[in-house]
């Protein structure tokens, strides 16, 4: 399951109002490649995305105006559960960037004009614990193996069938019907959290 914030959802919102605002950050993030919270709320005013204008142009004054206690849960949660990460350097502070997990969903994320971020975080940490119980270590060299030469014909495969059919039906393999098989995108997030684990 994804991690839950340490804090309480501000007053005035509830989780379907942190799901669609979680999906709004990851949409820009994964445009612009960076967030900053004011340019966040100047690009929701100039674009009249999510209703209720007069408030956040009060936001982008009001430091602790309710919307920003919205968006700093959000960003809480969306650094708890792998999507973005501080930007490192001292002149870039309040700044966020995109992980390299986000930046596989990305392409997803665009496609929907309100993606299901908990639920995609959700699938991942899912499959993620399935796979603790298999060889763990053997899914991986696979799946960096898939990576390395893009696809790979199913008579060359290294695994049992079993361990084969139970990726496929987890979607982290995709096996096409000459027999040639490919990572998912699914496949290539739960192997960059496992790079970045380790």
């Amino acid at each position: 399951m994804s991690q839950k914030s340490n804090i309480l959802i501000p007053t005035g919102f509830n989780e379907r109002d942190v799901n669609i605002w979680n999906a709004q950050i990851c949409k820009y993030i994964c445009h612009q490649k960076m967030f900053k919270q004011t340019k966040f709320l100047e690009y929701l005013l100039n674009n009249n995305e999510l209703g209720a204008y007069p408030e956040k142009e009060k936001a982008i004054t009001e430091e602790s105006h309710n919307y920003n206690k919205l968006i700093n849960y959000c960003l809480r949660w969306l650094e708890q559960n792998w999507c973005i990460k501080k930007s490192d350097t001292i002149t870039n502070e309040g700044e966020y960037t995109s992980t390299k997990s986000l930046e596989i969903l990305c392409p997803i994320i665009q496609k929907y004009v309100m993606p299901d971020i908990h639920g995609l975080v959700k699938n991942v940490v899912d499959v993620e614990n399935i796979i603790k119980t298999e060889n763990s270590n053997v899914v991986f060299e696979f799946l960096n193996n898939l990576i390395r030469k893009k696809e790979i014909d199913k008579v060359d495969v290294q695994i049992n069938s079993d361990l084969l059919n139970k990726l496929s039906k987890l979607d982290l393999i995709d096996i096409a019907i000459n027999n040639k098989i490919r990572i998912s995108t699914l496949g290539k997030i739960i192997n960059q959290r496992y790079l970045e684990k380790r």
